[in-house]
C-alpha cells in the first residue's frame, strides 16, 4: 500500500494565517518530519501565489522537488492572467505536474471561461492534473 498526501501547501516563509505570520518554523522540515512519521510516500504539493502571500512559490516549489523524489507539484496560475498555450507548456517544462487555478468568486468564473480552447490543449498534451 502505498500511502500518498493528495493536497498540501509548502511555503519558504510559512502561511501568514490570521496573525500575519507562519507558526510553523521551516516548514518543510515540519512536513518532512509528519511524512516520515506517518510512511507517506508521495505528496501533491499545491502551488499558491495570491494575495501577495509567496509570489515565488511556483519556483520554490520545484526548487524542493529537484531534491526530492515523492513531491510532485502544480503551478498556480490565476484565472485573469488568461495564459497562453505557451506560458503553459513552459510550466510543464519546469518540472509541474499541472496547474492550481482558484476560482473563489464570480470574477474568477468569467475570467477562467474566457480562456483560450488552446490553452485547455496544452495541459491536456502533457497529461497535467488541473486542480481547481
Amino acid at each position: 500500500m502505498i500511502l500518498a498526501d493528495a493536497h498540501l501547501h509548502l511555503f519558504r516563509h510559512g502561511f501568514p494565517g490570521v496573525y500575519g505570520r507562519s507558526l510553523l518554523p521551516a516548514e518543510i522540515d515540519v512536513y518532512e518530519a509528519f511524512r516520515q512519521k506517518h510512511g507517506i510516500a508521495a505528496g501533491l504539493v499545491v502551488g499558491y501565489q495570491g494575495d501577495g502571500i509567496d509570489p515565488g512559490n511556483n519556483a520554490w516549489i520545484r526548487e524542493l522537488a529537484a531534491t526530492r523524489p515523492w513531491m510532485a507539484t502544480l503551478a498556480y496560475v490565476e484565472p485573469s492572467a488568461m495564459p497562453t498555450p505557451a506560458a503553459v507548456g513552459a510550466l510543464m517544462a519546469a518540472g509541474h505536474a499541472g496547474l492550481a487555478v482558484y476560482v473563489p468568486d464570480d470574477a474568477a468564473v468569467a475570467a477562467l471561461s474566457a480562456w483560450d480552447p488552446a490553452t485547455w490543449a496544452a495541459p491536456d498534451a502533457h497529461g497535467a492534473i488541473v486542480s481547481f
